[in-house]
């Protein structure tokens, strides 16, 4: 069954840069729809624009979006997802100029979280794996191109 989300207050769409291949997009690039809807067919968008303008032919389980503004999701292009151990304390090295090569001969750097990444069980990097991407989809990232980084099996 098709489903029609409605009453969205705007809908924020990339079709101006669908149109140049995603290349060299800018701020016009980024459309806007006032008082628009989306039609979807299973997992596919085969429709959007304006509510009024949506010819409807086939029965439509409507969903309101209660005024809400839908924009695109979000696409994270390099993450190294899977490891263990935590490397947040080079935040603050970095940002008080030291090298990564600094870093490195203090400890730190890949190095720091290569053996805790070999130590850990398969189940172990699957569990902490699924918590990083249960964090980028809480904060709208909804596609993640995976990184090793480790050269490990």
């Amino acid at each position: 069954m098709l489903k029609l989300f409605r009453d969205i207050n705007q809908l924020y769409t990339l079709s101006e840069a669908a149109r140049k291949e995603g290349r060299n997009i800018r701020r016009e690039d980024v459309t806007s729809i006032k008082n628009a809807a989306i039609l979807v067919d299973g997992d596919r968008i085969i429709w959007v624009g304006e509510l009024k303008k949506l010819s409807k032919k086939a029965k439509v389980k409507e969903i309101s979006l209660n005024k809400a503004t839908v924009i695109p999701a979000f696409l994270e292009c390099h993450t190294h997802l899977i490891y263990e151990g935590n490397r947040s304390s080079e935040f603050e090295m970095r940002m008080n100029g030291k090298s990564y090569q600094e870093i490195g001969e203090q400890g730190g750097g890949i190095k720091s979280t290569v053996a805790p990444t070999r130590k850990a069980s398969p189940a172990q990097l699957k569990q902490s794996a699924e918590k990083r991407l249960l964090g980028f989809l809480e904060q709208g990232v909804t596609t993640v191109e995976i990184k090793s980084g480790y050269g490990l099996s």
